[in-house]
């Protein structure tokens, strides 16, 4: 388990692939977690996802590495709006905007921490530069939103 929110949580495979299972609420799990996550393939807004997934939790607390996050880039963006994909791991720096759920706005695009973890307390860094991480979770070409299950939160100074 490499990333949980509101609605589900992100899986990563030893390959560094990463799905997200939509658990219509947050599931009993834990950043680490090794996990066995079956249910039906299914696609929201350009991601593959599991629908309502059933987890099993194999071991509790592994280590894991994040990968090197993807650049925000027009190219990046285009393939997102084109087709569908798995998730993808990415970074973005910027003004955290409080009028819009903490969206920070990098080249144009609008990119939301969705459904982010109160344990981040992101709230408090309404205004602030901030670099946020996390998997692209749905991607709305015609609003340049793309929305990310958060994995990090840091106050740029």
């Amino acid at each position: 388990v490499t990333g949980i929110h509101g609605d589900g949580l992100m899986v990563t495979d030893a390959a560094g692939n990463s799905l997200y299972g939509y658990a219509k609420g947050t599931p009993d799990v834990k950043i680490g977690d090794a996990v066995i996550m079956t249910g039906k393939l299914g696609n929201y807004r350009q991601f593959y996802q599991i629908e309502t997934p059933v987890i099993r939790v194999n071991k509790s607390g592994e280590k894991f590495n994040y990968p090197t996050p993807a650049a925000i880039t027009e190219e990046l963006l285009a393939e997102m709006g084109s087709n569908v994909q798995t998730s993808v791991f990415i970074t973005a720096t910027g003004v955290a905007d409080g009028s819009n759920y903490g969206a920070v706005t990098v080249a144009g695009h609008t990119i939301s921490p969705y459904k982010i973890s109160s344990s981040f307390k992101y709230d408090k860094l309404y205004g602030k530069n901030v670099t946020i991480k996390g998997y692209t979770l749905q991607y709305q070409s015609s609003k340049s939103d793309l929305r990310i299950c958060v994995t990090s939160v840091e106050e740029v100074k």
